[in-house]
Parts: C-alpha cells; sequence; structure tokens
C-alpha cells in the first residue's frame, strides 16, 4: 500500500495475467471510504487486500462505495466479496453489467473467457476453478450511463462513460483534486487493449479516440490509471496514444496495398513480435478494430468470398 494522492490510497494487488498486477484506489471520505476497482478474484489477492484494507482504513467494513471502472476480472473480482463484507453499493456501467453477470454465475466458457483462460496457461475449466475459490455476485448494483456526480463525504466524484477498452467503461474524475481514475483507458507506457467486442452499430476504436478526446479536453491534473505508474501529462499522453492509432492505420493499409489480406494474415505481419495465445488473440483482435474503422472510413473495403471462411480487405477503389 502507498499514498497515490491526496486522501487518495493505493493497492497493488497481483494477477496470472501478463502486466502481473493491477491497482486498487481508496478514497477517503469523511462518511467512510470509495474504492475504484476491487482486483483479481484469487485467494492470494484477497488475502493480501484483506489485511492491507484492515490495517490502512479498518477493514471492509469502512468502505462506502466501490465503483467500477469496467467488468474486466482484474477490476471488478472481488467487488462481490468487498460489498458481503460492507453492504455497500457496488456501481458499473449498464454495457457491462451483463458481462459481469457471466462471471458472477462463473461462465468461463463464452468468447471473452476462453481466451483469457489460454493467455494464462491454464484451460477454462482451471480459470473456472480459480474464480471459484473467492467468487462472491455482485448483488443489486447500481447501473450507471456516464454523466452521473457522486457526492459523498465531501468528495464530488464525476462518472466519466469512456467507452473503447469495453463498451461500458468508466473514468472518474475527483473535482477536488483534479486527479482523473482511468481505469485501463488511460497507461503511462503501454497503449490500452481496443478489441472488436462492441455492440453491433458500435465502432471500438472509434469509441476509444473520442474518449480520448474527451478526457484531453477535461485537462485533469493527473491521472492515476488502474496498471503501471501516474500520468502527469494527461493531454500528451492522450495525444500520444491518439497518434499511435493513426500510424497503426497506415500500416494497415500498406499491408493491403499490393494484395487484399485476411485479419489473421494482417496481424501475423503487422504484430509479428507478438508470442503466445493470449498476445496473438489480443493482436488478432485489435487489427479487427482497425480494419473496421478503416472500412468505417472509406479506405477498405471488406469482400467475403463464399469459399473463403474469412472475408479479406483491400484499398477503396
Amino acid at each position: 500500500m502507498k499514498i497515490a494522492d491526496d486522501g487518495v490510497l493505493q493497492f497493488t494487488v497481483p494477477m496470472p495475467f501478463a502486466l502481473r498486477e493491477v491497482h486498487v484506489y481508496a478514497l477517503e471520505t469523511s462518511t467512510g471510504w470509495v474504492l475504484i476497482d476491487s482486483g483479481f478474484p484469487s485467494e492470494a489477492a484477497r488475502a493480501q487486500l484483506s489485511a492491507e484494507l484492515q490495517q490502512a482504513i479498518g477493514g471492509l467494513s469502512r468502505i462506502a462505495l466501490i465503483i467500477l471502472t469496467h467488468f474486466h476480472p482484474d477490476h471488478s473480482g472481488l467487488a462481490g466479496w468487498m460489498q458481503q463484507g460492507s453492504g455497500c453499493p457496488v456501481v458499473i456501467h449498464e454495457a457491462d453489467w451483463p458481462l459481469l453477470q457471466r462471471m458472477n454465475t462463473l461462465d468461463m466458457a463464452g468468447e471473452f473467457f476462453r481466451p483469457i483462460a489460454k493467455g494464462a496457461g491454464l484451460s477454462s475449466g482451471d480459470l473456472r476453478e480459480l474464480f471459484q475459490e473467492v467468487n462472491v455476485p455482485v448483488t443489486s448494483p447500481t447501473i450507471v450511463v456516464g454523466g452521473e456526480t457522486f457526492s459523498i463525504g465531501g468528495r464530488d466524484l464525476d462518472l466519466v462513460w469512456t467507452p473503447g477498452h469495453t463498451e461500458g467503461h468508466l473514468c472518474v474524475f475527483d473535482r477536488r483534486t483534479g486527479v482523473l481514475f482511468t481505469g485501463d483507458h488511460l497507461l503511462a507506457r503501454i497503449t490500452p487493449h481496443v478489441g472488436r467486442v462492441h455492440a453491433a452499430g458500435r465502432n471500438p476504436l472509434h469509441d476509444f479516440e473520442n474518449s480520448l478526446a474527451l478526457v484531453e479536453r477535461m485537462a485533469p491534473r493527473r491521472a492515476l490509471p488502474a496498471h503501471e505508474g501516474p500520468v502527469e501529462d494527461v493531454g500528451a499522453r492522450c495525444r500520444e496514444i491518439a497518434a499511435h492509432h493513426q500510424s497503426r492505420r497506415q500500416q494497415i493499409l500498406a499491408e493491403v496495398r499490393a494484395q487484399p489480406k485476411t485479419a489473421p494474415q494482417i496481424a501475423k505481419d503487422v504484430f509479428h513480435g507478438r508470442k503466445g495465445g493470449m498476445h496473438q488473440m489480443l493482436a488478432l483482435s485489435e487489427t479487427e478494430a482497425h480494419l473496421e474503422a478503416l472500412v468505417d472510413e472509406g479506405l477498405l473495403v471488406r469482400v467475403q468470398d463464399d469459399e473463403a471462411a474469412e472475408p479479406s480487405y483491400e484499398l477503396q477503389a
């Protein structure tokens, strides 16, 4: 545990995936503590967090509110356990709640959970068993859409809808301190994953880029992400990530200039350094998000051959 900002504690919790750790933030108020995210649902994470919360804030009973930035298990996995021990509300965006419910029921065989298990070197059954160690479902969540303000114990916390990494991703802005808690939307070193799994009619990359522009306009004093270190120049980091995605577009356009290619072919060429099932799955998903954006922007055409399993992409004539 360490002090991350004025009245903000940072708990760093272990998880079995590539980033190895996730941060849970606790904000002190006059009526209890507000937690942003909850950590990964393993016995090791729960034991560590239980001991540190007891020492730092007096235990679960001192939690007044939990805000989940999104449904991914390293962020939401211990929320039910915390809710059970505190009786506090759990806040989540309406678009991410159905996916969190699947974790609540240990439905590990679906589209999202299969690659997670593979990336951790586990079968879906192994992942289910791991989660089952500590699985406590979130009940009666507080469903939000973004734009709400939670005023609690002297803090005004604005919920900022930032779709892209997930469709229901939220950032939390503390008006008093000017700090933005960015979850996985804005990270200091790596670029957040933007994949293809969004509702019909939505483009995840366009959503993400619009969310970056929104955060840049907000001009927070600093950002505290869920992984890695703080971001001190938020505007510069937003522009850097936006430029990365423009560069990725150009890479993909160059790949199909000579001949049409499928998404797996493009992903293999563009992300040729990525090894392992999880990294390859993320590379393909990110490639597909960029391809769909380029189609929507009128720069590529998707061609489905009746005899081919995968559509190919070619430059717009």
